[in-house]
């Protein structure tokens, strides 16, 4: 089987939008959503250990990894929700999602498409590390956006061994050890589309839930976060669990690690993935 993959599908706007992914495993489907600077990439390591109870399916969030990036200059986490739903919606013909596995960003999409289609609601729901709260305490202004665009196009600029001592510099806001950065991780990074990733960073950084509550009755639900995290605080692990309604809702935390925890500790990411799951 193919590891990529890639399927054309098309924004509110009727834009086409090419989709690359990781179609891997047997068995009930599992949907995985990375986070911001990331691509389908970041979940090797977890694919290899559940390809042989589930059916690993793994896009490249629109504007990282190979997936073309959408034109939006606002609302950008809003359209790509769109844009994911429809793509997870393509694979429900021959039975719903199991389970979908989502880290930071890719949790910020997927409320946005609970919020909207039911279809979806997975048997098994993990948020990891979702700032739910935002990042910073204070709204970027737009007057500023052309420099934080300016700023995450400078790898493309750069030659690549000064890009990834530069990104490496950034991940220590967000990594305890900066020696847990995989080499395909920096790829990723310089991979991204440089206006996706400003106008996300501004809207991640500003995000407010777009609802109050959410019912996930039918969804067994894990909320995981490193411990020194300072990106998606726990202010932001508080928050879904107060709006998250569930039958079963379960909280942990990785006492080793800040913001991507699968880069971290590995091990111990994937077993508690795989004890959840199975």
């Amino acid at each position: 089987m193919n590891l990529d993959k890639q399927i054309v599908l098309y924004d509110i706007e009727g834009k086409d939008c090419v989709i690359n992914y990781k179609y891997v495993g047997c068995g009930p489907k599992i949907m995985l959503l990375h986070g911001w600077m990331n691509s389908s990439n970041l979940w090797n390591s977890l694919i290899s250990k559940l390809e042989t109870n589930f059916t690993c399916i793994v896009p490249d969030i629109p504007g990282f990894g190979h997936s073309s990036a959408l034109s939006y200059k606002s609302n950008l986490i809003e359209n790509t929700a769109y844009i994911i739903d429809e793509f997870m919606t393509s694979f429900l013909k021959d039975g719903p999602l199991y389970g979908v596995i989502c880290h930071s960003l890719g949790g910020l999409i997927m409320l946005n498409i609970l919020k909207n289609n039911k279809e979806l609601y997975p048997a098994k729901l993990i948020f990891c590390d979702t700032p739910v709260n935002g990042i910073l305490p204070f709204r970027v202004p737009n007057v500023i956006n052309p420099i934080i665009r300016g700023l995450f196009s400078l790898p493309t600029r750069l030659p690549k061994s000064i890009s990834k001592s530069g990104i490496k510099l950034i991940a220590r806001f967000s990594v305890k050890k900066i020696s847990s950065i995989a080499e395909t991780t920096l790829e990723d990074a310089l991979l991204s589309d440089p206006s996706s990733t400003a106008i996300l960073f501004k809207e991640i950084s500003n995000y407010k839930l777009p609802f109050s509550e959410i019912e996930l009755q039918s969804s067994d639900v894990l909320l995981l976060r490193g411990k020194y995290d300072n990106v998606a605080k726990k202010s932001s692990q508080d928050t879904l669990r107060r709006v998250i309604i569930s039958k079963c809702i379960t909280n942990y935390e990785f006492s080793t690690c800040a913001h991507n925890p699968m880069l971290e500790c590995p091990s111990e990411f994937d077993k508690k993935i795989e004890d959840f799951l199975l």
